[in-house]
């Protein structure tokens, strides 16, 4: 058999398999209403420039404020990237702050672990950051958000 002819073949499967998947179930992209009294800033005080990097930076994974780009629109990254926000609001969601008080971690450990994560590096993830450079942080940048972090957790333990 003819290499050419079999990656035509092959090409034109994946091309029909890519065109069915766009009918296989679609994720929901709406958001759910945010309400102002559950949200992280009814709850602690949220400087003008933190609140700008957290927007900047995690809400479109971690709030009912995400902004879904058209390419979320399309089988298979739409798959996954409804996966990943599912995943984001469950583990911290600053649109839902305070509705479970007893909630594991509490919102003084959330606020620790938002510092610990940006230290680390492991937020916000590398796959989002490739299409989305904005939401790089500098070093100067974590230690602004950690340190208002700090203070709020300490605010809140007391």
């Amino acid at each position: 058999m003819n290499l050419g002819r079999t990656l035509r073949t092959a090409g034109s499967g994946l091309l029909i398999l890519f065109g069915v998947a766009q009918f296989l179930r679609r994720p929901d992209f709406h958001n759910p209403p945010v309400a102002p009294e559950r949200v992280l800033q009814a709850h602690v005080r949220v400087p003008p420039d933190i609140d700008a990097m957290l927007r900047r930076a995690c809400y479109d994974c971690h709030s009912h404020e995400t902004r879904w780009p058209r390419y979320a629109r399309i089988a298979p990254v739409s798959w996954l990237v409804a996966r990943d926000v599912r995943r984001a609001r469950a583990d911290l969601n600053f649109s839902e702050w305070g509705t479970d008080p007893d909630r594991e971690p509490t919102p003084a450990q959330r606020l620790g672990g938002i510092c610990s994560d940006l230290r680390k590096g492991i937020m916000p993830l590398r796959s989002y950051l490739l299409l989305h450079a904005r939401a790089r942080m500098s070093p100067a940048d974590v230690e602004r958000v950690c340190g208002w972090a700090n203070a709020a957790r300490a605010q809140l333990e007391q």
